[in-house]
């Protein structure tokens, strides 16, 4: 069976135009990419189109940050959700944007281990919102916040000169 990744339908952008925020306003469109691939060739389109690409997980930040204030596409990343590699020994775990935060606990637990940044919506809370907010919760006075435990990611960038450089490990 083909997933559908693309919609401009408005019964399903309206779930994409606010988060935990006040902030309101409705994307043109949302897809929703399964791999790197796609996520790479939906902002190569739409840097050719001068659309603006917002990236989505769970849209439980307080901050609006995943709000489209200039419309554009969505790109919600929930189906990116695999943790591709735990590696105990060397102390790292691969995993895409859309794990949730509670998901890779509970396979790191089985191994003695945690991460701990620990947002209040950690049940359906995303890796990639948690980079993008720098998450801590209420652990993240003592144990510290998201980027004290990331080091290596990829991202992709509408205009090569507003790119981020990310430590690779």
């Amino acid at each position: 069976m083909v997933r559908r990744i693309f919609t401009d339908q408005l019964e399903e952008l309206v779930p994409y135009s606010y988060d935990a925020s006040m902030n309101v306003h409705r994307p043109d469109a949302a897809v929703w990419p399964e791999s790197t691939e796609q996520v790479s060739e939906i902002v190569k389109f739409a840097n050719e189109h001068k659309i603006p690409v917002v990236p989505r997980g769970a849209g439980t930040s307080l901050s609006g940050g995943v709000i489209p204030i200039k419309g554009g596409i969505i790109i919600d990343l929930s189906r990116m959700n695999r943790i591709l590699e735990i590696s105990i020994e060397n102390r790292y775990a691969r995993v895409q944007g859309g794990v949730v935060c509670d998901d890779l606990n509970r396979q790191l637990a089985k191994h003695g281990f945690t991460f701990p940044p620990d947002p209040a919506s950690s049940t359906v809370a995303t890796l990639g919102g948690n980079v993008a907010t720098n998450a801590g919760g209420i652990k993240g006075a003592k144990y510290g916040t998201t980027r004290d435990y990331v080091s290596d990611f990829r991202s992709f960038c509408q205009a090569e000169r507003s790119c981020v450089q990310a430590p690779t490990r």
